[in-house]
């Protein structure tokens, strides 16, 4: 039984990557001093053809779970001019060999269907990318539009399948994506001061003033701070007691706020499904497994942790057929190392209950 307290919960908001020198709207410097190790060579970028420039590298756990959803995204819009080319940056001693990684994969099934190349030893797309947008973290995405633009610097779970949708629709404004961008900067701002204002509540032990910050959050941006709807809806219901307005505002975060947030709605439901601060009998697992069942439609069934955190909530359910069939969907598109073997681990322990 694995539970996890919100007594230790900390409001982790995710910060946008700041660009100085090369941000959004620059023209994209060319792709050169990379070793080309799948796919064709990208020489220069075409008129009217998308790049989604995904820096990355083996041993970077976050950036393996996002291949599932490189290579959907690139399947889905092979023939609408989209180009998905993995840049393997920032080696590291004893990691696996990028090479070696892709025939892993390949051999296993789970290839990268998608182009990648690798950066030189010098550094040359560390310089002429990542430096100078200051990027310091990975997978960092970058989208090259049809002139040549890049319109895109983030995660690339953090709204690049939007961008893309508008950019193959003819929809895409840079304008209105950075007025968006502006929004966003202003909502972060405001986030911090927030933050401050919440621990300052918490180490008051001032309930009502933290039930009123994680809703200022929430009204800021749900994509940005949809993590705190778990806090708000465990303040609503053990320290409040209000089980019956917790059940409503957990409705309606599924119905509006985060129907569409599915690494929110995969946290919300594990939160209410093993949290130790949840006393078991308002454990709702009921609304737990639809948010759950909601982010696995959302991923399209491509995420192992949003299936991990459906297995758990089925399992809790005491539906543990059905938690060992999942389980093992999220063990097959699990990178190796700890992560899979965490899932592994729950795997038996669901397989065990079940009398698999």
């Amino acid at each position: 039984m694995h539970r996890r307290s919100l007594v230790s919960f900390v409001l982790g908001l995710v910060l946008a990557v700041p660009a100085f020198g090369l941000g959004v709207g620059d023209q994209a410097p060319p792709l050169n001093g990379v070793t080309w190790l799948q796919g064709e060579e990208i020489t220069e970028f075409q008129e009217g053809q998308i790049y989604v420039l995904d820096f990355w590298a083996t041993w970077c756990g976050p950036c393996i779970q996002s291949i599932p959803h490189l290579n959907d995204l690139q399947r889905r819009y092979a023939d609408d001019g989209v180009n998905i080319v993995g840049v393997a940056v920032w080696p590291r001693p004893g990691m696996v060999p990028t090479r070696s990684f892709l025939t892993r994969r390949k051999d296993s099934g789970k290839a990268l269907e998608y182009r990648v190349a690798e950066d030189s030893r010098a550094g040359a797309i560390v310089n002429s990318y990542l430096n100078p947008a200051r990027v310091t973290g990975i997978p960092t995405a970058m989208v090259i539009d049809g002139t040549g633009r890049i319109v895109f610097i983030d995660h690339p779970m953090n709204g690049l399948d939007r961008v893309l949708e508008l950019l193959v629709s003819g929809q895409f404004s840079l304008d209105t994506y950075l007025e968006e961008k502006a929004a966003r900067d202003r909502a972060l701002a405001q986030s911090r001061v927030l933050r401050q204002e919440f621990q300052e509540a918490y180490e008051a032990d001032n309930v009502s003033r933290q039930l009123e910050i994680t809703k200022e959050l929430l009204g800021l941006s749900p994509e940005l701070f949809g993590s705190v709807a778990g806090l708000h809806y465990y303040l609503l219901l053990e320290r409040n007691a209000e089980p019956e307005l917790a059940r409503r505002f957990a409705e309606r975060m599924l119905a509006e706020e985060l129907s569409d947030q599915a690494i929110h709605l995969s946290s919300f439901a594990f939160q209410i499904a093993t949290s130790d601060s949840i006393a078991d009998e308002n454990r709702d697992l009921e609304i737990a497994g639809r948010m759950a069942s909601r982010a696995v439609e959302l991923t399209k069934g491509s995420d192992a942790n949003v299936l991990d955190t459906l297995a758990r909530v089925q399992f809790e359910s005491g539906e543990f057929e059905a938690a060992v069939e999942t389980q093992r969907r999220a063990v097959e598109l699990a990178p190796g190392g700890d992560f899979r073997d965490a899932l592994l681990e729950n795997l038996r322990e669901f397989e065990s209950a079940s009398g698999g």
